[in-house]
């Protein structure tokens, strides 16, 4: 494969096998101790409980959870992953650890394509051991499944092969079936074609390369396939689709309830706020991929602008949202890397004969990734003092309670135990609504047992102090694990 800058590699095939190996550690992190770290997360649960049900019940829309019309994708996946083997955390966790191998694979075949395989090289080994791509792999979310199908999607884009551009819309509608707000790749690969040259051309005049009928047929492809798809699942029930769509963008309110989303995410500085843990996680690969940016234009590598569009369009479309974790850039990190390996690539090629400089720059590269699994350190402890406690909780239960029998639980629980699972949060999001409007319908029934997960961080609402009292007025402590996590049982 010959790079957009018309190089070849310098990387000699026979070390082939020693570089793979290099590789070795990182995919160990991804996969090693599921249960140990990360400290469980509530949306783990909350975007698996379908395909759960589904299996489990027949029913994927069993106690009101509708999310097969938000990730229609990853709803399919999951069922197929749980009907071969059996719903479980773990194997959500290990299915995204093998999505994160192969972003690892595109983040090293697409910088290959728009610079070289060294930068290829480089930039996959920064995604590899890259702490937040790790954490992000060791949830059970969203974010690695969706990067996955956009950083194919980009590959197969800008690939010279035309036969291998259509490939680009199984992914993009993929990606698009995952999450919605992955369109921003739509405009960032027009945009970044148009401004692609190639660096060996020898007429000015062709800088411009036009985005061929393939990658147009391969885009209306992908995008009609996606809302194809959509209107299709919506036909279950459109008006649960549109209800269900209303209260995950414009109408989050049971999310504020909670306290479920942190103030400063809400504000305008939490607009910036992904700025503040990229730099505590990963300070000098950002800095050298702002160094990139500059020296990618400088000596015209112009498969800079897909990367610089991608950014600022993801950061639109995420700060135009009234939730906006920072997880929803992390599938901009690994053009940050490619961005941060063209800085490193640059160097090597300016010291072609300084063997000593380029040791140093091996051995800064080395350092950066020693400190990226330095910063898994405070994931793996605050895990260590709390996951045992949800494995304990799920233990009593599938010892004092019938596998059949539906429980209320948060989140965090549902995949640890085989009951079929009432959303705790979405129960007592209806029963506060209907003690406020008593015309208001109500279908999540009472359960037997209900099990609650505490946050010494929730705050003193109107609806936390009437959640505490309701669950105190018809529910009575069993068994209590690790002072945040409490059983429950419906009083007679």
């Amino acid at each position: 494969m010959r790079s957009l800058d018309g190089r070849f590699p310098e990387i000699k095939s026979q070390t082939g096998i020693l570089l793979v190996l290099l590789f070795v550690p990182g995919i160990l992190l991804l996969f090693i101790f599921p249960l140990q770290f990360p400290m469980f997360f509530w949306d783990e649960g909350l975007w698996n409980l379908g395909p759960k049900h589904a299996v489990t019940l027949g029913d994927p829309f069993a106690y009101g959870w509708y999310h097969i019309f938000l990730s229609p994708l990853h709803f399919f996946t999951t069922k197929i992953l749980y009907e071969l083997l059996s719903p479980s955390l773990i194997y959500s966790k290990w299915m995204n650890g093998l999505f994160s191998i192969g972003i690892v694979i595109f983040t090293y075949l697409l910088a290959s394509t728009l610079y070289n395989r060294r930068n290829g090289f480089i930039a996959a080994i920064l995604v590899m051991y890259n702490s937040m791509m790790i954490i992000s792999a060791r949830f059970a979310m969203l974010e690695p499944e969706v990067s996955f199908y956009m950083l194919g999607a980009a590959y197969f884009w800008f690939t010279r092969k035309k036969s291998l551009v259509l490939i680009s819309t199984l992914f993009l509608a993929s990606a698009l079936l995952v999450k919605v707000y992955s369109l921003v790749l739509f405009p960032a690969l027009i945009l970044g074609q148009l401004l692609l040259r190639e660096q060996n051309s020898s007429r000015d005049r062709q800088w411009l390369r036009r985005v061929s009928p393939y990658q147009w047929a391969a885009l209306l492809a992908g995008m009609s396939i996606a809302i194809i798809c959509y209107i299709s699942i919506s036909y279950i029930n459109l008006e649960l689709f549109k209800s269900t769509w209303l209260g995950h963008t414009t109408q989050r309110e049971s999310m504020f309830l909670f306290g479920g989303i942190p103030e400063e995410l809400l504000s305008f500085a939490g607009i910036f706020r992904f700025v503040y843990k990229f730099m505590i996680h990963m300070p000098v690969m950002v800095i050298l991929s702002l160094a990139g940016v500059f020296i990618s234009l400088k000596y015209r590598k112009t498969g800079v602008y897909f990367f610089i569009f991608w950014f600022f369009l993801t950061f639109l479309m995420v700060s135009s949202q009234v939730y906006r974790p920072e997880r929803y850039y992390f599938p901009i990190i690994p053009a940050l890397a490619i961005l941060a390996a063209s800085f490193f690539d640059q160097l090597f090629s300016t010291w072609t004969k300084n063997n000593k400089r380029k040791v140093v720059l091996i051995l800064v590269i080395s350092l950066m990734c020693i400190f990226q699994i330095l910063r898994l350190f405070p994931y793996w402890r605050e895990g260590a003092s709390s996951n045992r406690a949800f494995v304990d909780t799920a233990s009593w239960i599938n010892a004092n309670i019938e596998a059949d029998e539906p429980i209320l639980a948060m989140y965090q629980i549902a995949l640890f135990v085989p009951n079929p699972v009432i959303p705790a949060s979405e129960f007592l999001d209806e029963r506060w609504r209907a003690s406020i409007d008593p015309d208001r319908d109500v279908k999540l029934p009472f359960a037997s047992y209900m099990v609650m997960v505490f946050s010494r961080r929730a705050p003193d609402t109107q609806f936390n102090v009437w959640a505490n009292e309701f669950v105190a007025e018809n529910y009575s402590p069993v068994k209590s694990f690790a002072h945040f996590i409490t059983v429950f049982k419906l009083k007679e």
